[in-house]
């Protein structure tokens, strides 16, 4: 448990500190080159900026959500699987709102609105105190969360993309596509969090800075 909560905080720690350096300007964070230097906060603003058929950038900005969508997508699975994996230590460290994802061509600093990315981690944690199925109602949150964000990145939510994160008994999968995370060496391998066994919530104790 302490090594686990030592961790936790260390990459917590992190992500804040990545987040600072790329409001610096700082480059070394974002590795993919196809994001033009756009990082955290600056490329959520970018991505979610309103449309201007009249803007001579406007297929750029168009582009520039198309390769976010990806993003996007592993940026909200994390955070559900984070969430699935305090609660099987009993704890709950509410995450950032930047994060490092990995991505084909590198990583990018991805920013997400803080409520949002709570809301998403909550679901994850609360995900253990109910039987595997149904789970009707944290479906529902998620889809409404991810939609969300979806919407408000000028983006289409991928068919069966909340379903496939979070199943219910009985319900059609449709094929979806959830970009991979290239775990590095001092991470634990990824929860596959659709194969989670059913078992009691433990007492979730709250830890702050």
């Amino acid at each position: 448990m302490v090594l686990y909560l030592v961790d936790r905080v260390r990459k917590i720690e992190l992500n804040t500190a990545e987040q600072a350096d790329a409001a610096d300007g700082m480059s070394a964070i974002n590795t993919d080159k196809r994001f033009d230097g756009l990082a955290g906060e600056a490329l959520w603003q970018a991505v979610t900026a309103t449309d201007d058929a009249e803007s001579a950038n406007a297929q750029a900005v168009t582009e520039l959500r198309l390769r976010f969508s990806p993003v996007l997508q592993r940026h909200i699975a994390e955070l559900l699987e984070e969430g699935v994996l305090d609660g099987r230590q009993g704890v709950r460290l509410p995450p950032p709102a930047a994060r490092v994802i990995k991505t084909a061509n590198g990583q990018v600093l991805s920013w997400l609105p803080p409520e949002d990315g709570r809301e998403i981690y909550e679901i994850g944690l609360e995900r253990l105190s109910i039987p595997r199925y149904p789970h009707i109602s944290l479906g529902e949150r998620l889809d409404r969360v991810a939609g969300k964000l979806f919407q408000s990145s000028g983006l289409t939510l991928p068919a069966g993309f909340p379903a496939c994160l979070l199943p219910s008994k009985g319900a059609v999968q449709e094929p979806v596509s959830v970009p991979p995370q290239i775990a590095t060496a001092d991470e634990p391998p990824t929860l596959d969090i659709t194969q989670a066994e059913p078992e009691k919530m433990p007492i979730v104790q709250e830890f702050k800075n």
